[in-house]
């Protein structure tokens, strides 16, 4: 069997179903390693959104799902394959398979499916830690420009508008208005400057030159409220054209993560008919609610202000979607019994833990520590593995559970 050298921690899995079930080792990046310092749990000043920026739920096939299994990319997937493959190292990318030929062997196929799976998670949380800074140095940027503005344009409207062209005949095209200060016979129609340049295509007939010195005045300033506003906000944009190029190209790598790992577990689906996938109402997408179309349902979490206690727990989420048994958007919370069992606790390795139990129709979840680190750029995190145990069947699986939070 090939040996994949890993240089991170590592989450044992247990494929197949024989008594003598094999042990592979993965990256866990999705399913992180419960062995980790406490960060800032409880420090001052965190304070967190109560609806999640991201909530994963992800069934790891067994052996058994996997003999017989073929896939490739689909050629509409493949740019997304190749913009996360352009993230790894080449000798990395060497030692994993792509393709899942039908005669591998089904332990094999696990093997590489869990690395694909949790690379793609390390990837994703990369591109993440990369555009969060950006998101908040993005809305920093637009802030302080439309403080400017909010300050200067009103200054500019004001000398734009202190004097009005009163004229008789529009002039055609580009040429400039014959105007004057007061409405008099024939130039009673009214056109105001629309911006500092437009009043240079008004030509008055000043009944004083007091009044055309005014006028002048008026001009010079609203230009030059114009040029101290442009010089403000003209490195602020550039530097947020940058920004918004920089997020994007992160956002395409977290998307490529993602559509990968869909790619691979939907395709499980419509091999194997169990459930792997799944979706959840979050802030990066807000499904709409239970049985309707159009309002929307988001997801709430609400702990304790020294995180010793869950205050409130309900989500809402979707599973399967080329299974032979699907469940639609349904509510999972305290109230109605879809959550129970909710704990934050202290685990052996002194971490601050979160378990809980997700009862659903076809399945019972059930956490296994998922580890709660708090740190600048990704937020509250909750992250570790669960059992899916479901109904009928003697039959179980491991899980890749994730909770994320904004700050607030």
């Amino acid at each position: 069997m090939k040996n994949i050298i890993i240089s991170c921690s590592l989450l044992v899995l247990l494929v197949g179903c024989s008594p003598e079930a094999e042990v592979i080792h993965a990256p866990t990046s999705i399913l992180e390693s419960s062995k980790v310092g406490i960060q800032a749990i409880t420090s001052g000043g965190n304070s967190f959104q109560e609806n999640p920026r991201d909530v994963t739920i992800l069934v790891y096939p067994k052996a058994v799902d996997l003999e017989g299994f073929e896939f490739e990319p689909a050629d509409d997937k493949k740019e997304m394959w190749n913009l996360l493959k352009n993230q790894l190292s080449e000798r990395y990318r060497s030692q994993i398979n792509e393709n899942f030929a039908k005669n591998t062997s089904s332990v094999q196929k696990v093997i590489d499916m869990a690395i694909w799976i949790n690379t793609a998670g390390e990837v994703r949380d990369n591109a993440s830690r990369k555009k969060f800074p950006l998101d908040s140095r993005k809305a920093t940027l637009e802030k302080e420009i439309d403080t400017l503005k909010e300050e200067f344009n009103p200054k500019i409207e004001a000398a734009r508008n202190e004097h009005i062209c009163y004229y008789a005949k529009r002039p055609r095209g580009r040429s400039n208005y014959a105007c004057k200060s007061q409405p008099e016979g024939e130039f009673t129609n009214i056109q105001i400057p629309l911006t500092c340049d437009f009043m240079n295509r008004f030509d008055f007939v000043f009944a004083t030159s007091e009044d055309e010195t005014a006028y002048a005045t008026s001009k010079a300033k609203c230009f030059d409220l114009k040029e101290q506003l442009d010089s403000e906000t003209n490195s602020r944009q550039d530097e947020l054209n940058t920004v918004d190029l920089k997020r994007e190209e992160y956002k395409d790598i977290r998307d490529a993560g993602k559509t990968l790992v869909l790619d691979l577990l939907e395709s499980v689906e419509a091999y194997s008919k169990g459930i792997f996938v799944s979706t959840t109402s979050n802030t990066e997408k807000v499904l709409d609610c239970p049985g309707q179309v159009g309002p929307k349902c988001n997801s709430e979490i609400v702990f304790s202000n020294n995180f010793k206690a869950v205050k409130e727990f309900k989500i809402f989420s979707s599973f399967g979607v080329n299974s032979k048994n699907t469940l639609e958007v349904l509510e999972y919370s305290l109230d109605n019994g879809g959550i129970t069992d909710v704990r934050l606790e202290i685990n052996k390795y002194n971490v601050q833990v979160l378990n809980f139990q997700m009862n659903t129709a076809l399945f019972t979840l059930v956490t296994e520590d998922l580890s709660m680190t708090v740190t600048p750029d990704m937020g509250l995190r909750f992250v570790g593995k669960a059992k899916v145990f479901f109904k009928n069947s003697n039959e179980w699986r491991w899980t890749a559970v994730k909770l994320e939070f904004d700050r607030k």
